[in-house]
């Protein structure tokens, strides 16, 4: 019987692939039936896959977990209907006393305070515990044998806590937009503190995620809670404090950036000081060369001599006071 027979024979006992003219038509190597469906995430194009192969896992792996979070959606719906009703009282409002009354700002004023709330307290509480996690569940570990390097790992951290603070920023820009039409608020006063806002952000952001990995300890994980909620609430009121500056015309838009720049330099004083300590957290592991290395004795054995002892042990005694080397004939 030969190698064709045999195969179609089996095809079909167990699937009932080839049946009548089709198994005799059928050939080795050649696709019978319907051609399978490509795959929607399969792409052979030499720039989308470059792509792809520099797109952060990490941040890829985070924005999934919060996108399948109840809180997240939860939490975007709600604020999401809060907007839509502080809109509709204020027009009702504004119909009820007289047209000519400017809401605009009272109502940017409501829904700028409104998201405040998870942009500094929800995201960069997420951020910790995220970093917490990598610690608490012990895959820091796996992340330092991978080739991602530490910049890549805070930047994917960031990256996903930008996205989720931009998930709640667009749901309340549609509202922030529309109190430009209900007068009292300039464009150019909207687009200034959603600028300031957000740079100041980023770099609040930043320093959460540095210093929540300075630490592996449960008591600097209670430590960094404490003091990351006094942080939050300071955040709240420069921002909402500023707000005030800018709406009751006490300063332009264009000293209010130059301020936002300047007061984050404490911001940018603990990036210099957590940057290494952080850094070091995740310090890639070399494993052709920790914990032992190779050394060759004259018989020709290969000897794995452990790293700290083989440094501290003089030359002439290594091969004979070595404590318990691993020896490979």
């Amino acid at each position: 019987m030969s190698v064709v027979s045999t195969v179609q024979r089996r095809m079909n006992v167990s699937g009932n692939v080839f049946s009548g003219n089709d198994a005799e038509s059928a050939r080795v190597g050649e696709p019978t039936g319907p051609d399978p469906m490509p795959s929607l995430l399969y792409c052979d194009h030499p720039v989308l896959d470059g792509l792809s192969d520099r797109i952060n896992p990490l941040l890829i792996k985070e924005i999934s977990q919060q996108l399948r979070s109840k809180m997240f959606i939860g939490s975007y719906l709600f604020f999401l209907a809060i907007g839509w009703s502080m809109t509709l009282i204020t027009l009702m409002g504004q119909q009820a006393n007289a047209i000519d009354v400017e809401y605009g700002g009272v109502l940017f004023s409501w829904l700028y305070t409104l998201l405040l709330v998870p942009l500094c307290f929800l995201v960069p509480y997420n951020l910790h515990q995220r970093m917490r996690d990598e610690f608490c569940e012990q895959t820091v570990e796996m992340l330092t044998i991978t080739t991602l390097s530490s910049n890549r790992i805070f930047s994917g951290k960031l990256l996903a806590g930008l996205f989720q603070a931009s998930i709640y920023l667009f749901a309340v820009l549609p509202f922030l937009a529309f109190c430009y039409l209900l007068k009292g608020i300039g464009m150019l006063e909207i687009v200034g503190v959603l600028a300031g806002t957000s740079f100041t952000l980023l770099c609040f952001y930043y320093v959460t995620i540095m210093y929540s990995a300075l630490g592996r300890s449960q008591i600097w994980d209670y430590f960094s809670r404490l003091t990351l909620l006094f942080f939050c609430v300071l955040l709240y009121a420069a921002l909402r404090m500023s707000l005030l500056a800018i709406s009751e015309g006490e300063t332009s838009t264009l000293f209010y950036l130059v301020g936002v720049v300047i007061g984050n330099s404490p911001l940018y004083f603990c990036m210099l000081i957590f940057m290494d300590a952080s850094h070091e957290q995740f310090k890639p592991l070399r494993l052709m060369e920790s914990p032992y290395r190779v050394r060759v004795k004259p018989d020709g054995r290969v000897v794995f001599v452990p790293r700290l002892v083989y440094q501290e042990v003089p030359l002439e005694y290594r091969d004979d006071h070595s404590p318990s080397p691993k020896v490979v004939h």
